[in-house]
Formats: C-alpha cells, sequence, structure tokens
C-alpha cells in the first residue's frame, strides 16, 4: 500500500515532468549523494584505480563526478521510462545498423544481444521489441521488493517487451527454440559471477576477471548468432547502440573465445568512455582468486 501511495504520489508525477527538469534535479541529488554522502565512493574511485593505474588521482577523481553526474542521468530517464511514450522512446535510443539482425530474420534465426551495463540499458529493455522484427526478450533477476518488482516489470513490458527468469533461463530457451520462435535476446554479461569457479577468467581492465558464460553457452548450444552492442551516449538523454558481430556460427567457436571477444569489445568501450559505465559496484570482489585459475590475456 505504501509503495503503490510513493508511486501515485511521487514517481509518476516527476515521470510525467519534461526531462530538462528530471535531469536538473536528478544533477542536484547526486550533488547530495556523492558530493555530502559520498554514495559508494570507495568503491568507485577503487574500481577506477585498479582498471587504470597509469591515471592520476586527479584524472581518477574527474573520471568518477563525471560517472555521477551521468548516473544521476540514468536514474532520471528511469524515472520518464514509466510515461514515456513509444515515439520519444525511439528518438532517443536507436541502433545505427539493425540490418545486421534484420539478415538474421530473414534467414528465420533468432539471435543473442550481449553487452554491459553502458549507458542506458532501461531504454533498451523498453525499446527492444520496437528495435527490429524479432520478438524482444530480456533475462534478468527478479527484483527482492515483489511490489516494485511489479512496478519496474510493467514498465519495461510496455511495449510487448518479454522477460525471463535468468533461473528458468535455459529451460525457456530451449522451449523457444523447439518452438522456432524468432526472437532477439538481450544479456548484460558484465556483473560479478555468483560462482567464480565455473567462470571464464581473463583479463578485463587491467585484473584477473571471471566472467559470466551463460551467452556463450547459449549460443553454442543452439548455434544462435551473436552480435556485441557498444551503446554511445549521443548528448544528455540520447543514445547510440552499434551491433558488432561476434560470432555467426558459434557452434564452430574454440571453448571461450566468444566470451573473451564479447568482454574484449566492452573493455574498448569503456576504455573509450569511462565515466558511462557503472562503476559503484564490487565487480572484482572475486580477484583475489585469479592466482587459482587460467586467466586469459
Amino acid at each position: 500500500m505504501l509503495l503503490k501511495l510513493f508511486y501515485y504520489i511521487f514517481i509518476l508525477p516527476f515521470s510525467l515532468l519534461p526531462m530538462g527538469i528530471l535531469f536538473a534535479i536528478a544533477e542536484f541529488f547526486v550533488f547530495v549523494l556523492y558530493g555530502i554522502f559520498g554514495y559508494r565512493k570507495d568503491v568507485v574511485i577503487s574500481n577506477l584505480k585498479s582498471s587504470f593505474p597509469e591515471k592520476s588521482d586527479a584524472e581518477i577523481s574527474k573520471i568518477a563526478r563525471a560517472f555521477y553526474t551521468h548516473f544521476g542521468h540514468i536514474l532520471a530517464e528511469g524515472i520518464k521510462g514509466f510515461t514515456i511514450s513509444k515515439e520519444e522512446l525511439l528518438t532517443r535510443y536507436r541502433f545505427t545498423n539493425p540490418e545486421l539482425v534484420e539478415e538474421m530474420y530473414q534467414q528465420k534465426r533468432s539471435v543473442i544481444l550481449v553487452s554491459g551495463h553502458q549507458n542506458n540499458w532501461e531504454f533498451l529493455v523498453q525499446s527492444l521489441n520496437l528495435q527490429f522484427s524479432h520478438q524482444g526478450v530480456g533475462v534478468g533477476k527478479p527484483i527482492t521488493n515483489a511490489g516494485f518488482g511489479t512496478l519496474m516489470f510493467n514498465s519495461r513490458t510496455r511495449f510487448g517487451m518479454k522477460i525471463w527468469d535468468f533461473k528458468k533461463v535455459k529451460h525457456i530457451f530451449k522451449e523457444a527454440m523447439e518452438a522456432k520462435e524468432l526472437f532477439a535476446c538481450m544479456l548484460l554479461a558484465d556483473q560479478s559471477p555468483s560462482n567464480h569457479k565455473n567462470s571464464f577468467w581473463m583479463n578485463f581492465l587491467n585484473q584477473g576477471t571471471p566472467k559470466l558464460f551463460g551467452p556463450e553457452y547459449l549460443a553454442k548450444k543452439y548455434n544462435v548468432p551473436i552480435f556485441y552492442f557498444e551503446v554511445l551516449k549521443v548528448k544528455r538523454g540520447f543514445y547510440e547502440a552499434t551491433l558488432v558481430p561476434v560470432s555467426y556460427n558459434p557452434e564452430t567457436e574454440t571453448y571461450g573465445d566468444i566470451t573473451f571477444k564479447h568482454n574484449k569489445l566492452l573493455e574498448d568501450s569503456i576504455r573509450k568512455n569511462p565515466s558511462q559505465w557503472l562503476w559503484s559496484h564490487k565487480k572484482w570482489k572475486h580477484a583475489k582468486h585469479a592466482t587459482d585459475f587460467e586467466v586469459r590475456e
């Protein structure tokens, strides 16, 4: 009940505001969050220093400040997502080369789209089903708060997007393939794996890092073409995604090659625009175990 009141009294009215006002509010909020309370500042600074040892403290601080401002914009856009129109959404998030996926649709092949938490992933979740002829599909964990989870699910699926529970994704993926459904499955694969022992280890941003193997597993098992997508912020509130083929025939790839390639593409994207990746999470909490595994360079 309290959540519904909060939604109708605060979230919904704010969502109806013009984006410029939302950005201004978000930037003030982030100033308080970062400048006064230092929200996850230690984690952000530690991640940046480990990833860019060649940069000075001043350069690291500059990236951190830019990240928090960018993070505020993402929060504002997330609020706007509850009421954004289809037309506005498609002007704010577009693919530069959608023909690569459309060609797969003409060949009656589903696709996997893989990237990381770079720039606005919520706009992509909402718009994916509108971007291509394929059925748009996302994979995610249920949100702990059931009420808020329902609000987010309804927002993300407003334009026909389907959300698959990550715990059931192998089963659902298999059923969809057997039913010959044509889908574009979006996977954000830069989280720290819960089980580092069953992960693929590689050098990522200057550190031995365990990587989720799910995208490669699904691509190889069903020979589904896999694409990396790089997301660039054109200007505040507007994004362009560019598709990069990782493999058109994954079943022929050597173990680990797909995971290594799409993560190296992500690493290149982060190095070009470091403030636009999600630095506020402990992505290297398993790094101390790197010496126990073969780390691919």
